[in-house]
């Protein structure tokens, strides 16, 4: 049986690891907005290439 402190800790540590997954998921949604950017530019550039 967990004592009051170990549940409060228990507690603590889950918001703390759910607060970081928040972060890591917002993190993870701007990296693979740059990614889908930089693909745009790279196909742009490719066509721009072609067109010359």
């Amino acid at each position: 049986m967990l004592t009051r402190l170990q549940a409060q800790r228990i507690k603590i540590q889950e918001s703390e690891n759910y607060e970081h997954h928040k972060v890591l998921e917002k993190r993870m949604a701007k990296l693979a907005q740059y990614e889908k950017q930089q693909t745009v530019i790279g196909q742009k550039i490719a066509t721009l290439a072609q067109q010359k």
